[in-house]
This record gives C-alpha cells, sequence and structure tokens, in this order.
C-alpha cells in the first residue's frame, strides 16, 4: 500500500466510531468506539490514544496489548493510579500475571509490570533486561518536558520496543494546547521523523521565532494541518459528543487512588484503633453510636489520605475537556478545601438560601464557573446543575439513595448529555468497603426510601464486619 492510500485510511479510521475486530481472551465487552480505537492503535503500533476522558482509553489501552499480544508489557503510570490500573488488568485480563512495582520491590518476570513516572528512571535497565513488547505511559503530558529525568527513562525504554510490539501514550488533553509539549511524545512513538524532526516541526506548528535571547516555541501554527498530519500517522480522538449515541443515560465509574503521605499515616492509625476497639468488645448494638463516630472519622483521614489524588484527577479532567464538574463530599472541611480550589461555588449546610442560589445560577450560567463542590446532605436534594453531566463522589454517603439523588442533580429534566458518575476511591481504606456495601445493597433497595436510619445502621454493622474479616486475612 503506498504512503497516500495509507495516511488517507488513517485519517478516516482516527475519527471512527466503530469497527469489525474482536479480542480473543478479553473478559469483557467493547463498545462499538472502544473498538475502533483498537483497531487503528493495533494498525499503527505506536499511537496516542488521546479520547476525552470517561470514554475508556485504558480498556483501550488494554485491550491492544491484547490483541498484539505484546507481553511482556509495563505501564508507567501516575503513583496515584497504579492501583487501578492493576485492577483494571485483573478485570478485562485475569488470565495475565500483574505486579506493581514501587521504591520496595522490583520489576519481575510477570505479563504487566506498573511502575510510576517518579521512579521509572531506576528501573530503566531492568526493564530493558526484561525485554517487553508493549509500553503504555498514561497521563502521557508527564513526560512533555524532553529533558526531565522521566522523560530520557521513557525514550530509551521505548526504543527498545520490537515494531512488532505497542508503544500507546494516552492522554486526554487536546494536542492543540500547546504543540511544543507533543515533540518529546512524538520522539517516544518514534513519529517525530514523520514531521520532520524536532526543529521542523516546531518551526512549523509553534510559530517559532527568535526574541533576542532565544527561541519562542510557545505559540502555535497551521494547526488544522497538524491535527491531519497526527491522525494520518499516530493519533486517535473521539469526545464524548461524538459518541454519545453509545452510551447508557447514566453510568457508574470507579477510581481507585493511592493514598500517600501523612494523611495515610494517620488513616491507618486510626483505623488499628477501630480494630482495637472491636476485639476488645465486639459488635454491639448498644455500642452503635460510638461506632458511627468512629467510621465518620475514618471517611474525614480516607478523603485527606488521597487528596493529592483527588486534585490531580480533577485537575486532568478539567485541562482534558471542556465539560463542567459537579463534586460531592461529606466533612465541612473536605468541601471547603476543593470549593476554594476550584473556583469557591459552594452548597453546604452552613450557606443561606442566597448564597446556594448563588452557586448554582453561577454554575448552571456562568461558562467560566466549571466546578462547584456540594455536602451530600446540603446539595443531594431539590438542585438542578445540568449545565454539568459528570458527578464526582470524593467521600461516599451511607445509601444507595443518597448517591442516585445526588447523581441525579445532572440527571433530570434539561440534561442533554450522559451522566456520568465518578467514584474516587481511597485504595485500602474505608472507602472501598463502604462503596461495595453500599453498591450490593443498591439492587435490593428503592432510590428514596422511608427507612434510610434503617438502613444505615445495618450498613454500619457490616461494615464493622468487613474491616475486621479485612484485619484477620
Amino acid at each position: 500500500m503506498n504512503s497516500a492510500k495509507k495516511e488517507a485510511e488513517l485519517l478516516e479510521k482516527s475519527a471512527s466510531v466503530d469497527a469489525d475486530i474482536e479480542v480473543q481472551n478479553l473478559s469483557g465487552t467493547l463498545m462499538p468506539y472502544q473498538k475502533a480505537g483498537v483497531s487503528y492503535a493495533s494498525s499503527v503500533g505506536r499511537c496516542l490514544i488521546a479520547d476525552q476522558m470517561g470514554l475508556g482509553k485504558t480498556v483501550e489501552a488494554i485491550a491492544t496489548l491484547e490483541l498484539r499480544d505484546a507481553f511482556p508489557a509495563v505501564i508507567v503510570c501516575p503513583a496515584s493510579l497504579k492501583e487501578n490500573w492493576r485492577r483494571e488488568i485483573n478485570k478485562w485480563l485475569p488470565h495475565r500475571t500483574v505486579n506493581i512495582v514501587s521504591g520496595k520491590t522490583d520489576i519481575v518476570n510477570a505479563d504487566v509490570n506498573i511502575v510510576n513516572y517518579d521512579i521509572l528512571y531506576k528501573f530503566v535497565d531492568a526493564i530493558q533486561h526484561l525485554g517487553p513488547s508493549g509500553l503504555v505511559l498514561d497521563e502521557s503530558h508527564y513526560v512533555k518536558n524532553g529533558s526531565s529525568k522521566r522523560t530520557k527513562a521513557a525514550k530509551d525504554i521505548a526504543s527498545k520496543v520490537p515494531k512488532s510490539g505497542s508503544v500507546l501514550l494516552l492522554s486526554g488533553t487536546p494536542v492543540t494546547n500547546r504543540p511544543s509539549e507533543l515533540v518529546s511524545q512524538l520522539e517516544i512513538m518514534g513519529m517525530l521523523s514523520r514531521f520532520g524532526g524536532k526543529w521542523a516541526f516546531l518551526k512549523r506548528y509553534t510559530a517559532a521565532y527568535h526574541n533576542g535571547f532565544g527561541w519562542d516555541t510557545n505559540g502555535a501554527s497551521n494547526l488544522m494541518e497538524l491535527n491531519t498530519k497526527l491522525r494520518q500517522n499516530c493519533y486517535i480522538r473521539r469526545t464524548k459528543d461524538e459518541v454519545l449515541k453509545e452510551l447508557p443515560e447514566k453510568s457508574r465509574n470507579v477510581i481507585h487512588l493511592e493514598p500517600s503521605g501523612k494523611g495515610e499515616k494517620e488513616y491507618l492509625s486510626a483505623e488499628n484503633d477501630l480494630v482495637l476497639f472491636l476485639r476488645e468488645n465486639g459488635y454491639k448494638s448498644k455500642d452503635s453510636s460510638e461506632h458511627m463516630a468512629r467510621t465518620q472519622v475514618l471517611k474525614r483521614l480516607a478523603a485527606w489520605a488521597k487528596m493529592d489524588s483527588v486534585e490531580e484527577w480533577i485537575d486532568s479532567f478539567l485541562e482534558s475537556c471542556d465539560r463542567k464538574l459537579v463534586v460531592f463530599a461529606h466533612n465541612v472541611d473536605v468541601v471547603d478545601h476543593l470549593a476554594a480550589k476550584y473556583g469557591g461555588l459552594r452548597v453546604s449546610g452552613r450557606d443561606s438560601l442566597e448564597e446556594r442560589q448563588h452557586a448554582v445560577d453561577s454554575f448552571q450560567n456562568d461558562p467560566k464557573s466549571r466546578v462547584i463542590v456540594l455536602n451530600l446532605q446540603a446539595g443531594g436534594v431539590g438542585i438542578t446543575l445540568t449545565a454539568g453531566s459528570d458527578v464526582v463522589f470524593v467521600q461516599m454517603g451511607w445509601t444507595p439513595g443518597e448517591h442516585d439523588q445526588a447523581e441525579d442533580r445532572c440527571h433530570r429534566i434539561g440534561q442533554k448529555n450522559n451522566v456520568q458518575a465518578w467514584y474516587l476511591l481511597g485504595s485500602g481504606t474505608i472507602d472501598e468497603d463502604i462503596y461495595y456495601l453500599v453498591d450490593s445493597k443498591r439492587s435490593v433497595v428503592d432510590a428514596v426510601t422511608e427507612g434510610d436510619e434503617v438502613e444505615q445502621q445495618s450498613l454500619v454493622k457490616d461494615l464493622m464486619n468487613r474491616i475486621m474479616a479485612k484485619k484477620n486475612d
């Protein structure tokens, strides 16, 4: 096939929303547009998958690795997402072995090794010795700085991946924001030469000029041409609007975030105190208020333990698309912190009716107001937030009804998009336990019940038993 014909075919495939492919051994069903993404990425081998956040880039990368049998594979991602990658691989490819690399563990002979950007440079030799056929760089804007340790390490590793393998970069950030940031990513994929090399790229697509001290390459030029050339070689992007008909009216996404730092230590200390209390006293109904108080403390500490990861996730979302975000939390300090960081729009029990309405009106009507943070109780009912279609839970409530009500602030008359609920759970914390228990009750509890208090007491009892069982394993 001549070059022009191949480029024309890739250009068409880069915007496709369906493809006739089947991935053997995949434990799940791909959406039609995800099949198209896998088809494109598989056909080029080296690819930047730039679908908007929420469309399933992770699954597309996993399926592409399986389709091309690109194992052993190395996944590089932010530290907060390592556990989430492990769970997704176990879910979709249960027959593959997975190892998480940390400062205390090493690269091993597994199908998939997962390592974070911060320590990648330490494992270049070990990874090259492993001889990976697949390399995935999640949130690939982490390697936009060509002189950083992580970028140099990624280049060294990618250069050793055979042509029959796959090098996949994942980023929901539109490439037209700052073309110069693409240089190192194209180099990692081995695609920079197709744009004439570094300086040819910079001169053509960044409006580069000499300012008397050096070359300024922070501009942008010939962007339509750049987008076309990317799609003809190594780039696929679909937006939520383009695949809207394929998405359900409302869907839930679970993201497991890694706790870190001082907050993680405080959480673990409080959890151990609770386990000691339960071992000494057992579960007794007369202690229900004590159990509730201790679990509320754990919920708050879990939120702060994962806060860096939560902010990283929200920042990535806001950067990757122009959609608005509705954020729910429980504790006052958590609500206040997030509201202060993301524009100040807040609905909490301390706010007057006038202040709440002002926040809602700003979110609904001002394009620049992209985030509103609500307390689950104060903001979970009686408010319309259809300007957003993405709902984030930083902290969990106690009943399915609480979450259904909160999700339905967006999922109501006037909403033109599908609604996606994002549950940001602290890995290994009470977040996961509560989510599991609430979700297991969802099928047997009406969205709105008159027995919320009874339901809450029942869930706390189950939660105590679950925490004890984990500690006894």
